[in-house]
């Protein structure tokens, strides 16, 4: 008597077993949870011999940025670009130089104005004692 659905006659648990059944080929080409698309290893880097050489010139300072625009040459220096050549160059260091006079200026300023306080507080004071004796000095001559 025949049932439906056929019963196996034979029990597959593994992978071998399914290469038996499909051929090896199958196996091989299909991973089921393979590497397909895992990354790739990125290959090892090289040591380079002369970074501190490299490293030794960058942080001496020596090397700067220059670009030229034009007929302008720029130059980075301490996180700004400074204009080298050309009339904005000029102009550039013309109020580097009047930046530096007013600052200058500034703090004379500001010395002078501390001077005049601590003077007129001289004064205050001197004054204030001046008094004091005028008004001690009239006691006595009033007691006599």
């Amino acid at each position: 008597m025949a049932m439906w659905p056929p019963q196996r006659t034979r029990n597959v648990t593994s992978c071998h077993d399914n290469a038996e059944l499909f051929g090896s080929n199958f196996v091989s080409t299909m991973p089921l949870f393979g590497s397909k698309f895992a990354p790739k290893q990125p290959p090892l880097r090289k040591f380079a011999n002369n970074v501190s050489e490299d490293l030794d010139e960058l942080v001496s300072g020596q090397r700067s940025v220059q670009v030229r625009l034009g007929s302008q040459e720029l130059v980075f220096e301490n996180g700004d670009w400074i204009p080298e050549s050309g009339e904005s160059g000029t102009a550039h260091k013309s109020n580097q130089r009047l930046r530096k006079k007013i600052q200058e200026l500034q703090e004379e300023n500001n010395m002078l104005r501390l001077k005049y306080a601590l003077m007129l507080n001289m004064l205050t004071q001197t004054t204030a004692e001046g008094h004091l004796l005028e008004k001690e000095l009239e006691k006595w001559r009033n007691r006599k």
